[in-house]
């Protein structure tokens, strides 16, 4: 680009360059997201897991479940329970 290494330095020292470099970075991603997303959905389609994980979780199709065990025993303070702890009477768990 012919730019003077030194310049680049000092107008990366300047408040809001980054930010500003960000923003361009963004704009040139948002004009290629079509071509992402084709990409992504011909992937998906072809059977790749990863692919198919990623268009499922950016649909809200697919959402993590997170494990609230700590090696198989539930974390201290909080009681684990299935329907077949409720008592039908009094509707609380047995313990």
């Amino acid at each position: 680009m012919g730019l003077n290494a030194a310049t680049l330095s000092r107008w990366r020292k300047l408040d809001g360059f980054q930010s500003a470099v960000t923003e361009i970075a963004r704009q040139f991603l948002s004009n290629d997201l079509p071509d992402i997303y084709g990409a992504l959905r011909r992937e998906a389609i072809k059977g790749s897991f990863n692919h198919i994980k990623l268009a499922l979780e950016l649909s809200g199709e697919h959402v993590d479940k997170v494990d609230v065990t700590s090696g198989g025993e539930p974390i201290k303070g909080y009681a684990i329970f299935s329907p077949d702890d409720w008592d039908d009477e009094e509707g609380e768990p047995e313990l």
